[in-house]
């Protein structure tokens, strides 16, 4: 692990002695383990262009995608207390803020867009920094209180949609899967127009670092549900929907199409990931309460679903018909006026 071996391990004590200065106390000197946390405190700077040292930004920038792996797995965090408190040592505020909405920047596929702002004190207890990274890529924030997906059960439904309903699936029976302007993923909602049904989620990119960061917060997710800290399991039922909307790799790269998968993984890779983190995770309640509202509108629109079902399998041979049966007729009308051009 990066952090287990920061650069110039002999040298990083006395590398960052001189920067470790205590606002509050200049006496009190850094001790050796204290280094390895203020190894990460430098790079969270580095990363939010705060000037550290020559040395250590040489080395950030070439294990740049290694530390931001590693400080974000599960087993590599400390209580924010102990972060907090080892920010005194430095001698400017580390701004973690920013330094989160930046790593959240990496699901968000329009790299042209601000990055949307976090504002920590809004946490009145903050966790740790994957805490903190699942609270803001979440969308948890106050300002989607509304917009939110956690949605009440529909009434008269008591039992949810079969988990097995792709996206094709979906498509057959009126309802259209599409993407969000947002790259929170609490933002999934399900519309109902006049004749179509529409289900929309926030695109992703898939890599290796997004993918190390979605495993740790589903991790973190089930312990806290398990423990009954906290039962939103916002990125576990992201997690649970987009692999209920895909069973082959056509499905993905039609999920591609749609621009809501992106990224190097391939639609191979992509289907594999995520449907092995959908099998471990619990059905989250709020999936269930998603599955509840697509079995709603089912129930609802029972007599048209059946209509558009077979429109949409059989819309080709339907226009192969309709298209015979034009130039059929155009034989006919040419045929009837040879004939009275004949008679005359």
């Amino acid at each position: 692990s990066i952090l287990e071996d920061p650069p110039h391990r002999k040298r990083c004590p006395k590398l960052l002695r001189g920067r470790c200065g205590s606002r509050r106390s200049k006496s009190r000197v850094c001790s050796y383990d204290d280094t390895r946390w203020l190894f990460l405190l430098q790079f969270m700077a580095h990363m939010c262009d705060v000037a550290v040292d020559p040395l250590l930004q040489t080395w950030f920038g070439s294990k740049q995608p290694s530390i931001l792996r590693d400080m974000f797995m599960l087993e590599n965090q400390i209580p924010w207390v102990v972060l907090e408190a080892l920010m005194t040592f430095m001698p400017v505020p580390v701004p973690v803020d920013n330094f989160i909405s930046n790593a959240g920047a990496s699901f968000n596929v329009r790299l042209d867009d601000n990055i949307n702002p976090f504002d920590l004190n809004e946490i009145s207890c903050k966790p740790h920094l994957l805490g903190l990274l699942r609270y803001y890529q979440s969308g948890l924030m106050s300002k989607l209180g509304e917009s939110s997906w956690v949605l009440k059960r529909p009434e008269g439904v008591t039992t949810a949609l079969r988990q097995s309903s792709s996206a094709i699936e979906l498509a057959e029976i009126g309802i259209d899967v599409v993407a969000t302007e947002a790259s929170w993923f609490a933002d999934m909602k399900i519309s109902k127009g006049l004749l179509f049904g529409k289900l929309s989620l926030p695109p992703l990119v898939m890599d290796d670092l997004n993918a190390c960061w979605l495993l740790n917060m589903v991790a973190l997710e089930s312990y806290l549900a398990f423990t009954g800290k906290n039962d939103v399991q916002t990125v576990s039922s992201y997690i649970s929907l987009l692999a209920m909307l895909m069973n082959r790799k056509e499905e993905v790269h039609e999920l591609r199409l749609k621009g809501i998968l992106h990224g190097k993984f391939s639609d191979k890779c992509t289907l594999s990931f995520l449907k092995n983190l959908a099998g471990l995770i619990s059905l989250p309640p709020q999936h269930v309460c998603l599955l509840a509202h697509l079995e709603a509108y089912q129930r609802k629109r029972w007599m048209w679903i059946p209509i558009h079902k077979f429109l949409y399998n059989n819309y080709r041979i339907i226009v192969t018909v309709f298209s015979v049966i034009g130039v059929l007729v155009g034989i006919f009308k040419t045929l009837v006026s040879i004939e009275q051009q004949m008679q005359l």
